[in-house]
């Protein structure tokens, strides 16, 4: 307990050694994006019909804080379900999001709406404190957290078994002692928005790993002048990255058959019946169930 305490202590405290966060948050630019896409009827851009199930899941528990657990398969994702939660009046979440989208003007935008970004490529310490201390900030605020643990979209449209729990685990090794709510959320597609063009989209992603861990052996060794090289090499591939994805969407605004989108939300369970030891495996397990049992819906 001492040591969750701690823990606790070091990353909510105003810790000299942590970088001011930046509060773009704000809940009077999202409702302006959203009256903004209702009014060009965005989602019907995108898709020929969105359909929801579950929506009585989380009203039962509108009252409490929610963590908000999807699964991860296309950059509409966040669109559809933010969509979907302000229009019905849910508790609207701040969302966890790739660096990758951080690109002008876009990255702005995200982060006015809600989004913490962490880059998956960026191991550092302080990094990482950087990016808990934020999550911790916004769940101390009382605001639910939207989370893809699968680390980043599936390529192959598939539920990965393998789930990156980092932001979970730490807010229930930490207890937090809010009563955080899971709501298990899955989404799906007749049609991806990037799918004709997953394979530059991946090969680009692939590119800029590959430089980046370049760049750090070259740091390691000294030779630095290689070493930048090898960043920059890798910035190319990471605006290739997201080009590829701003380009499909483009693309699908002239297309004809769209096809159609689906959002279903599970039964809420309480995050703290996973504190402790193996709750992470447990908790895995769990939400690997829920998001099977919701695509079988």
């Amino acid at each position: 307990m001492f040591l969750k305490m701690y823990l606790i202590g070091f990353f909510m405290k105003k810790n000299k050694n942590l970088k001011p966060i930046k509060e773009r948050y704000s809940e009077r630019f999202v409702n302006g994006v959203i009256d903004f896409t209702n009014r060009i009827d965005l989602i019907g851009m995108m898709f020929n019909n969105l359909e929801v199930n579950g929506l009585e899941n989380v009203r039962e528990v509108v009252d409490k804080q929610l963590i908000y657990v999807s699964n991860h398969v296309s950059l509409a994702d966040f669109l559809v379900q933010g969509h979907v939660i302000l229009n019905e009046d849910l508790p609207f979440p701040r969302f966890i999001a790739g660096s990758n989208l951080k690109h002008f003007p876009f990255g702005y935008v995200w982060e006015k709406c809600g989004a913490i970004f962490v880059d998956r490529f960026n191991k550092s310490k302080t990094h990482l404190t950087d990016y808990i201390h934020e999550v911790f900030s916004a769940v101390d605020k009382g605001n639910g957290i939207l989370v893809y643990p699968e680390g980043g979209r599936s390529y192959n449209g598939e539920i990965k078994e393998n789930l990156d729990l980092g932001t979970l685990r730490r807010l229930v090794d930490l207890d937090l002692k809010k009563d955080l709510l899971v709501i298990p959320v899955f989404v799906e597609y007749d049609k991806r928005i990037e799918q004709p063009f997953l394979k530059p989209i991946e090969y680009h992603r692939g590119k800029k790993k590959e430089h980046l861990v370049k760049a750090k052996k070259q740091a390691k060794k000294r030779e630095y002048e290689l070493a930048h090289w090898e960043k920059q090499l890798s910035s190319l591939h990471d605006k290739a990255y997201f080009g590829w994805d701003m380009f499909a969407y483009g693309v699908r605004f002239l297309q004809g058959d769209k096809g159609n989108a689906y959002l279903k939300f599970g039964k809420a369970f309480p995050l703290k019946d996973y504190l402790g030891g193996g709750g992470r495996n447990g908790l895995q397990d769990k939400i690997l169930e829920e998001w099977k049992k919701l695509k079988e819906e």
